[in-house]
């Protein structure tokens, strides 16, 4: 939507010039039946109407009402098998950086030669299933194995870790270690024969999207206004540890709120926690906020 006043985001029809929405029955887009179930949880009944509930969403902010809140966050955790030389937990985790190429081993950091240390992968981001509590990384842990075993014995490339050895020798590791890590970051990143036979590149790292306490996923669960593309919510204030919506357990409803209070799973009595409480101050209420008339300024948010 495009606003000719943009010193606020709570618009009048005459402020707006124009609403964009994609358009219907795209296979790869926001409102398809794959991103709606597997990128964002919802149930197939409320998928079967995400594109009609998108076009009404984008038209009442043309007649003041906003969203609920503002942020998500979209994050890729990467898949550490317990036996990487990388893994400093020495179990299956998940972590916040991706592997380093064989070639950053020789860059600079900040202008002084690299140390070890610049290469570690960040602590354990633990990811949990919201309805079960399991750890979603050990609960991958013997697929992984199995496929790391397979790659091990019939290789897609040949692993030398000589050369590394060789040419970076200020860290003191062996051949073998570097073969281990480029064997590891193979089969963590789909790059062997199963995983380019079968278009499984990163099949065991994680992207999610998370939303936090009284950001756009809060408030009533079924409001037009209220986000749901949020997959993931943190445990607690360190946020080193993640619920993970379960598929089909996500709504996106097609009625308009009356107070800010989190409904369904954002209620207070959630367990094991409400995922995005309740809307954000000044938010919410959405139905006390439609206003037509051109005539009456638009709230300042």
């Amino acid at each position: 939507m495009r606003n000719g006043d943009r010193t606020n985001r709570a618009f009048r029809p005459g402020k707006v010039h124009a609403v964009h929405v994609e358009e219907r029955g795209r296979t790869n887009g926001l409102f398809s039946l794959h991103a709606s179930t597997a990128d964002y949880n919802l149930s197939e009944r409320d998928a079967a109407f995400a594109y009609d509930r998108g076009v009404a969403h984008e038209l009442l902010h043309a007649v003041g009402v906003d969203h609920h809140g503002e942020g998500e966050e979209p994050r890729t955790f990467y898949f550490q098998g317990a036996g990487d030389p990388m893994n400093t937990a020495h179990r299956p985790r998940f972590v916040p950086y991706m592997p380093s190429s064989a070639g950053d081993f020789g860059k600079k950091v900040w202008g002084r030669p690299a140390v070890w240390s610049d290469f570690d992968r960040g602590p354990t981001i633990t990811l949990k299933w919201e309805d079960t509590g399991e750890d979603v990384a050990q609960s991958m842990s013997a697929e992984f194995e199995r496929e790391l075993t397979a790659e091990r014995s019939d290789s897609l490339y040949e692993r030398d870790g000589e050369e590394p050895a060789a040419k970076y020798p200020q860290y003191g590791k062996d051949a073998a270690f570097w073969s281990e890590k480029a064997l590891y970051d193979s089969v963590s990143g789909g790059t062997t024969k199963r995983g380019i036979a079968n278009y499984e590149a990163h099949r065991f790292d994680r992207s999610v999207t998370i939303s936090r306490d009284h950001q756009a996923d809060s408030g009533n669960e079924l409001c037009l206004m209220r986000y749901y593309f949020a997959n993931a919510y943190p445990v607690d204030a360190a946020e080193t540890a993640f619920y993970l919506v379960c598929p089909g357990m996500n709504r996106a409803g097609r009625e308009l709120c009356q107070t800010p209070e989190g409904t369904g799973a954002n209620a207070s009595g959630h367990a094991p926690k409400s995922r995005f409480g309740d809307s954000a101050p000044g938010r919410g209420s959405c139905f006390s906020h439609i206003c037509p008339n051109d005539a009456i300024p638009p709230r300042t948010l």
